[in-house]
């Protein structure tokens, strides 16, 4: 869960759109070309930069990442700290790790957030250096120092690592405080199990609602069982029901899963055997075990579907090969002719 160090080039061109956002596009002249090189030509740095951003994104000159980067790296001379995380960035798209290291620590040393993030994520990593957990750590902190949210929520994932539930509790909070999602999922988590805290549902609720209103589906999902269980608020299956298509949408595999269930058998809803196999392939495809299992329930009997019991034992086995103790079970009574899954096994898979 927390391999992600490393931003994306969808951040890299995101970065640049906010530069681009800032600028009069409809203004951008040949003239105005010329004033910012003539700026950069004098180590205005600021000038260097927008340079880069028009050839990165080719608004007013042709498009050429390598110049783009050359600019970049003048800013970054320059003290620019926004070059040098940007240079840095464009040296991993090129897999340069060497280079990518370097201009991300100078953006780091000049307090640029996203240099430290992404430093942090090499060392984290070991990619272009020996992989140090510390270190690591060490640049985090220091991204989530900076506001960077997303760093904020990794260092909180590594003191959850080590066992250290308040610190992650806190830096958590600082990411969820940041509107990073999987903090605010990661810090519910913590209060719905009471580690590093006292067990307290609503708080929970309360963090898996702004996970899942992030579009985050693992905190639908979790939103979705507080209400089913009525855990910390009155049980509510049409708001579980909500939150869990919501996950589903999200590709939450265990949600499309419970989703099925709840149409299987008519919680919050009438029972609808069509639905319950729409949800349950969509879960059995992201291997949730119990959708497989359950889905070939409906084959096996028939419901919402013509009857296959040859396409029954396939998600059985399906099921059995992603450990799922039903699903063998119902592989090994296959020769009987009988199956225990409608009575055991997806009445149990809504409260997991």
């Amino acid at each position: 869960m927390y391999e992600k160090g490393l931003e994306s080039n969808i951040l890299l061109r995101g970065l640049i759109f906010i530069f681009i956002l800032s600028l009069n596009l409809s203004a951008i002249s040949l003239e105005d070309i010329k004033k910012l090189e003539k700026g950069c030509d004098n180590n205005i740095a600021q000038d260097c930069f927008n340079l880069g951003g028009l050839y990165f994104e080719g608004i007013g000159v042709k498009q050429n990442f390598l110049k783009a980067n050359e600019y970049f790296e003048e800013a970054c001379s320059n003290n620019y700290a926004d070059g040098c995380s940007l240079s840095g960035l464009m040296y991993l798209d090129m897999k340069n790790i060497h280079k990518a290291k370097k201009y991300f620590k100078k953006a780091c040393d000049g307090n640029n957030s996203l240099g430290c993030f992404n430093l942090a994520g090499l060392y984290y990593l070991g990619k272009g250096v020996e992989k140090n957990r510390p270190k690591a750590k060490e640049y985090y902190k220091k991204a989530c120092d900076g506001s960077n949210a997303k760093g904020c929520a990794v260092t909180g994932g590594i003191y959850e690592i080590e066992k250290n539930y308040t610190k992650a509790k806190e830096y958590y909070k600082k990411a969820c405080d940041g509107n990073n999602s999987m903090g605010c999922l990661r810090l519910g988590e913590l209060y719905f199990k009471g580690q590093g805290t006292r067990k307290n549902y609503i708080n929970a609720k309360k963090y898996f609602k702004k996970a899942c209103d992030g579009n985050d589906s693992n905190g639908c999902s979790n939103l979705a069982r507080i209400y089913y269980n009525g855990l910390g608020v009155k049980k509510n299956y049409f708001f579980a029901k909500e939150y869990y298509k919501k996950a589903c949408d999200g590709n939450d595999a265990r949600g499309c899963g419970i989703l099925g269930a709840m149409y299987h058998f008519g919680a919050g809803t009438k029972p609808n055997y069509s639905k319950a196999k729409k949800y349950y392939k969509k879960s059995c495809d992201g291997n949730f075990t119990k959708g497989c299992g359950n889905l070939g329930y409906l084959y096996f009997r028939g419901l919402g579907v013509k009857q296959n019991r040859l396409k029954a034992k396939e998600y059985y086995k399906k099921a059995c090969d992603l450990n799922d103790a039903q699903g063998c079970l119902e592989l090994k009574n296959w020769d009987k002719n009988k199956t225990t899954l409608h009575k055991n096994t997806t009445t149990k898979s809504l409260k997991n």
